[in-house]
């Protein structure tokens, strides 16, 4: 396995009342496995390789109107890799046998969020609150699979059905976030 990364960040006050930041990251991922012994498990293949790379970034500005008023908006994306784990393992997991996908490909995220942060009461109290959307491309997700043609596998002497990890078509998860605090004062 070899993993080669870069990253540039940029972080600019553009007056008091706005800040802004933003980087970027190169990932490059190049994986070899062999499956040597293949007398236990008859796979469809005798080597997985995987090489890929992704740029992803984010941007995000932070808008202070007041003291007590903040507003934040994040946008940033995400690829993630499989590792060793994700695609080459033999193992059982909840009465399954997960076994090894050669064709799983890498996972990619795209993120949006708005917050704002308001404190009352001479910033004795403060509230909280957020939402986010996440959009997420050829999702890593443990399903039903087949190994030749069967969907069922001997494993240490038990008859299991059989799971791998592979690709999600799209995944969304979205929600929001709400709080209030007692923030307190400093006593001298």
């Amino acid at each position: 396995m070899e993993t080669f990364v870069g990253y540039i960040s940029d972080h600019r006050l553009f007056s008091d009342l706005i800040t802004f930041s933003m980087g970027l990251r190169y990932n490059r991922t190049i994986l070899h496995s062999d499956f040597i012994d293949t007398t236990l498990y008859k796979f469809p293949f005798t080597e997985i390789d995987i090489n890929t790379g992704a740029l992803t970034g984010s941007a995000g500005c932070i808008i202070t109107p007041s003291k007590s008023l903040r507003f934040n908006l994040i946008l940033s994306s995400g690829f993630r890799s499989p590792n060793v784990d994700d695609y080459g393992k033999v193992f059982d997991k909840d009465e399954f046998v997960v076994v090894p996908n050669a064709d799983l490909k890498p996972e990619y995220i795209y993120n949006g969020e708005l917050g704002m942060r308001k404190s009352f009461l001479s910033d004795a109290v403060e509230v909280t609150a957020s939402v986010y959307y996440t959009y997420m491309t050829d999702a890593i997700v443990r399903r039903q699979f087949q190994l030749n043609g069967n969907d069922s596998l001997v494993y240490d002497g038990e008859t299991l059905r059989i799971q791998a990890n592979t690709n999600a078509g799209e995944a969304v998860i979205y929600g929001g976030y709400c709080g209030l605090a007692e923030i307190g004062r400093a006593h001298v």
